[in-house]
């Protein structure tokens, strides 16, 4: 699902416009801990499809975009028990990026991302599909421009510089392509 990939990246690079330094404790601080009988999922995991959550997007989809709480519904997935975890494209355990984001900085995926990535690259008009709670949704729904999408391209491209300016950092733009 390259659209997915593409949006997890926006997500993450949103994590990181305001604080980059921040990874691992922000992804310590906002870890479910033990929700629903699971294990602890951090940031880290999320961001390089090593949840070991099973998900099959084949059957997951739908019932994840009509699912009343999506945390609840990433959270109580079936563990799967591969040993380290496999690589596995889970939207509903990016989906969980958002809510985590929310609760670290105090507002939605959808505020962090005007307030922090989108200015820089003079991005001024995106829309941004909600779940049924009202949540900016992690895992798919970001509309943007075909030259703001290309300028966030661009920028990833060029180790995190948009016009000469560092907007996101260069390790992790370099290791993020």
């Amino acid at each position: 699902n390259t659209y997915g990939a593409l949006l997890k990246s926006i997500i993450e690079a949103t994590a990181f416009a305001h604080k980059a330094e921040n990874r691992k404790q922000i992804a310590e601080a906002i870890a479910p801990a033990n929700y629903l009988n699971q294990p602890a999922i951090v940031l880290e995991q999320i961001l390089t499809g090593r949840t070991g959550l099973a998900y099959d997007w084949t059957k997951d989809d739908l019932p994840l975009r009509n699912a009343s709480d999506p945390v609840r519904f990433a959270l109580s997935l079936p563990v799967d028990a591969t040993q380290p975890p496999a690589w596995n494209y889970n939207d509903a355990a990016v989906g969980l990026i958002g809510p985590m984001l929310a609760r670290a900085e105090g507002m939605d995926l959808a505020a962090l991302a005007a307030r922090d990535l989108f200015p820089p690259l003079g991005i001024q008009q995106f829309s941004w599909r909600r779940d049924r709670s009202g949540h900016p949704t992690a895992f798919g729904g970001l509309a943007l421009r075909t030259r703001d999408l290309m300028k966030l391209a661009w920028t990833m491209l060029d180790g995190g510089r948009w016009q000469g300016a560092q907007v996101l950092p260069s390790t992790w733009a370099t290791d993020s392509i």
